[in-house]
């Protein structure tokens, strides 16, 4: 079966318990208000994924690789915190992770709960290395870059010069759609840059699986 990064999870059956034996410790209460798109962190590479029904004590996390139960993880949210911990059950693309400590579900989703047309606050979007081969557009020309990293809303990109502050450009990633960006900061021969037409899930996902494309 050919499942997507954004195949939806189904619940897993229920675990064996031994007959007759009793349960000791109750499942910690869901909450499942929101969903947070993070970065998944294994001993194979890292990779995109959602969490959610996160707990004190777990979460649900749907992946775009497959986990194994007993797999050690941890992931990388939006508001700069890590969460560690063990797979407890797997059934692709969805997994059940147990938190090695409780964590705070509040201050997990505080970040989502600011946001206010006062204070239009907005998480960053979970950032990934690359060595990437690129081409920008720029002004009518062309030039040759590397993208150093890369989110869904961004990247940042090593150039032989500076570009103006600003200043719009069409990126090439090899493996990605060509995507418009805009110039937000620029240091030497660094830039940082951020996409006026965002990668979808799906998109990232896939070419982050791609090794030889992501590091070229």
């Amino acid at each position: 079966m050919n499942l997507s990064a954004s195949t939806p999870c189904q619940s897993p059956p229920p675990p064996p318990e031994a007959a007759g034996e009793p349960i000791l410790q109750p499942r910690a209460t869901r909450t499942t208000t929101v969903i947070l798109v993070s970065r998944l962190v294994t001993e194979h590479g890292d990779f995109l994924c959602r969490v959610q029904n996160i707990s004190s004590g777990g979460a649900r996390v749907t992946s775009a690789v497959p986990l194994d139960v007993g797999q050690k993880i941890s992931i990388d949210l939006k508001n700069g915190q890590t969460l560690a911990g063990e797979v407890r059950w797997s059934s692709f693309p969805c997994s059940g992770i147990q938190f090695d400590g409780p964590v705070d579900v509040e201050t997990v989703l505080a970040p989502l709960k600011r946001r206010t047309k006062r204070r239009p606050w907005a998480a960053r979007a979970p950032r990934f290395s690359a060595a990437s081969v690129v081409l920008v557009r720029e002004g009518g020309r062309n030039r040759p870059g590397v993208m150093l990293n890369v989110s869904q809303t961004g990247a940042k990109l090593k150039l032989s010069a500076g570009l103006p502050i600003e200043s719009q450009l069409m990126l090439a990633i090899p493996g990605l759609p060509q995507v418009r960006a805009a110039v937000r900061w620029c240091a030497d021969d660094e830039a940082g840059v951020s996409f006026l037409d965002p990668l979808s899930y799906d998109e990232l996902s896939l070419w982050l699986r791609a090794s030889p494309v992501r590091y070229s």
